[in-house]
């Protein structure tokens, strides 16, 4: 008796790994990277608690997209990990993708750099509070970080 294994129905992220959408959703992603970069670096410290509340819920929105295109791009390789395109798509993606993570590797660094009263200053907004797992998550490392 021959088992057929189960397979992951990709479609749900993007139809092929030469559709439209995922360059449309790269780009944008990079374009956003960008913006956020220029818009907020530098500038965590003296943000007001609502301005970074909204720093944090622009980061989040970068990061899901990015996740979108490398789970893709991680499971069409897993997938058949023996064909050349799968292995070339996977490897392009994760080179787009550390740059744009490199475009915003100072926003967590800078998260880092905040005292803790800066924090609790900051925790006075219920959109941060709302992320209080995930800072908490961030700084829990924060002695043992270099800079960028």
């Amino acid at each position: 008796m021959t088992e057929k294994l189960p397979r992951w129905d990709l479609s749900v992220l993007y139809s092929a790994p030469d559709c439209p959408e995922i360059q449309k959703d790269m780009a944008a992603v990079s374009a956003q990277a960008e913006r956020f970069s220029v818009r907020n670096k530098g500038k965590l410290a003296e943000s007001t608690p609502e301005a970074f509340g909204k720093m944090i819920a622009d980061y989040e929105t970068l990061s899901t997209k990015m996740q979108k295109i490398q789970a893709y791009a991680f499971m069409n390789y897993a997938v058949a990990m023996n064909v050349p395109e799968n292995v070339d798509f996977f490897q392009k993606t994760n080179q787009k993708t550390a740059s744009v993570k490199d475009k915003v590797l100072f926003f967590e660094l800078e998260i880092n750099g905040l005292s803790d009263d800066q924090i609790k200053e900051k925790m006075t907004d219920p959109t941060v509070r709302k992320y209080a797992p995930w800072l908490q998550r961030i700084r829990a490392g924060r002695k043992h970080l270099l800079d960028e």
